[in-house]
């Protein structure tokens, strides 16, 4: 093997964590499934935080819209931090779809701040791009999206009764 063919050092170990992964068959779909289920999810969770948010402002005059509104703005953030990091690996629409997420290194499941790194590497991509970063799946042969290998975490289907 020459040094052009020759994989880079990190490449070599990521496909060897993710070659141990469960079958990656329908992720795409599933994985859009499972965005479509947390957005909703989100936008309720919004909505409740959000009447307490709108009280907290008529009583306080006004000076605490800006604060109540920001704190509203953090549930989705931590809704996927805090569930993507949990003991499952996955948020409830993941759960849902049959998706989990194992990070490459370390203990297994991805930690809280690689959990929250993957939340804004996703959001401030399809921002800035459009949605185009999501075409990487297409040509990585582990499905996987570019935040995902930017943070060191790999989705797979979730193994059939899951963990308890």
């Amino acid at each position: 093997m020459d040094a052009r063919t020759a994989p880079p050092v990190i490449d070599a170990v990521v496909s060897d964590a993710v070659a141990s992964l469960p079958d990656l068959s329908g992720l795409r779909r599933r994985r859009m499934f499972a965005w479509a289920v947390d957005a909703a999810i989100c936008c309720v969770l919004a909505a409740v935080a959000s009447i307490p948010a709108f009280f907290l402002g008529v009583f306080s005059f006004g000076i605490l819209w800006a604060p109540a509104w920001f704190a509203v703005a953090l549930v989705p953030m931590l809704y996927h931090a805090i569930l993507l990091a949990g003991p499952r690996g996955a948020t409830w629409g993941m759960r849902f779809a049959g998706v989990e997420f194992t990070a490459l290194v370390g203990s297994g499941r991805p930690s809280f701040l690689q959990a929250l790194v993957h939340w804004v590497l996703f959001y401030m991509g399809v921002g800035f791009t459009g949605g185009l970063v999501l075409l990487w799946s297409l040509f990585d042969p582990n499905k996987a999206l570019l935040h995902d290998r930017i943070c060191g975490v790999a989705a797979h289907r979730a193994a059939p009764g899951g963990p308890a």
